[in-house]
């Protein structure tokens, strides 16, 4: 058996494409404005220009929902994977991008 097959995977949200503009800020980390690439309840891809590292506690300041807290899991080239510490809600993200609120 393989290593990837000895592990269990929880399934993944699904991810919506997304192109909003997010203020990122954390205790260890400078502020800055990040793209959303895309989004589901449970994280988020962004980009990131070599500010973050994986275990880097952040919040985002999304549309609708006010500042998220999360952590980096995941850096790929300029994208980073952010994992919610609670599942966010959509629907509000998605009125607030709608109504540019």
């Amino acid at each position: 058996m393989t290593a990837a097959a000895a592990r269990s995977f929880t399934p993944r949200e699904p991810r919506e494409a997304s192109q909003c503009l997010a203020r990122i800020f954390g205790p260890t980390i400078a502020d800055f404005t990040s793209r959303v690439h895309n989004i589901s309840r449970s994280g988020m891809l962004l980009d990131h220009g070599g500010q973050l590292s994986v275990g880097d506690v952040i919040f985002a300041e999304l549309p609708g929902l006010g500042n998220v807290l999360g952590e980096i899991v995941r850096l790929k080239e300029s994208a980073a994977g952010v994992k919610f510490s609670a599942p966010i809600n959509l629907g509000a993200y998605r009125l607030a991008l709608e109504t540019g609120s």
